[in-house]
């Protein structure tokens, strides 16, 4: 079985990033020296971290909060929800109110009305009676 079966993408990205000890290093390198295919995957792992620096050396990592606004205590999406929420409480509030309102005026007219037929009805008597047959 051959050294560069143990070698894992894993290890060959740490081994160019200069993350690994002593002792997987050593086996990396090993695994270099037996090895013409360990060593190509080492040299294409290189290649692309050289070739990001190239493309992107110049660019700066955005910020955490973005286009410099600051991020709200609710974060940036729970302020909308919650701006929603009190529309809609404010609204279904406000129109029970006004339910509320408008059925005791009506309640109020009602009262009028019954009044006044009644003092109307003193002194006319009107009856009225349909039958159809």
């Amino acid at each position: 079985m051959k050294q560069a079966e143990y070698i894992d993408d894993l290890m060959i990205n740490a081994f160019v990033d200069g993350q690994l000890d002593v002792a997987n290093c050593g086996a990396v390198l090993a695994a270099m020296e037996a090895d013409p295919e360990t060593r190509h995957r080492v040299y294409l792992v290189r290649r692309a971290k050289h070739l990001m620096r190239v493309g992107f050396g110049t660019a700066q990592a955005l910020s955490p909060t973005r286009s410099g606004r600051k991020k709200s205590w609710f974060g940036e999406r729970r302020g909308y929800g919650l701006a929603a929420s009190l529309v809609m409480l404010s609204l279904g509030f406000g129109s029970g109110a006004l339910g509320y309102y408008v059925s005791t005026q009506l309640s109020h007219g009602e009262n009028k009305v019954a009044l006044a037929s009644r003092q109307a009805s003193d002194t006319d008597h009107v009856i009225l009676h349909i039958y159809q047959g």
